[in-house]
């Protein structure tokens, strides 16, 4: 049982290492898209985004689930979608675009690195 979990934690690894920093380039999209006003087409990004971070969170999670040392804190992400949703309701596209660019993708690019690390660390 423990090799299953060790090849899907080496799998779900892999598999963040590659996801992650498609994310964070559409964090920026979706800024850059907004700042253009390109609504429509952000919304689109947004709604891809949505289901990126959704996996990504769970996939995180699992490992967590079986293999605590992995450094990576899902909660601190859902302050700043908060307040994306709050700009979303007021149409702020201002407010939005800076959450993505100078909230979101920062978060997203840590969860990069600690993955890029974990990962490093854990195939030793």
């Amino acid at each position: 049982m423990k090799e299953k979990n060790q090849q899907l934690i080496q799998n779900t690894l892999h598999s963040l290492s590659d996801f992650l920093p498609k994310i964070a380039n559409t964090c920026l999209s979706i800024a850059d898209l907004f700042r253009a006003n390109k609504d429509g087409e952000a919304f689109k990004y947004i709604q891809q985004f949505i289901e990126a971070i959704d996996w990504s969170i769970q996939a995180i999670n699992g490992i967590k689930n079986l293999e605590s040392s992995l450094n990576i804190d899902t909660n601190e992400i859902n302050e700043f979608l908060s307040e994306a949703k709050k700009g979303l309701e007021l149409n702020d596209l201002v407010l939005i675009a800076d959450m993505f660019e100078y909230e979101i993708c920062p978060i997203i690019e840590k969860w990069i690195a600690e993955v890029q690390s974990f990962h490093g660390e854990y195939v030793k």
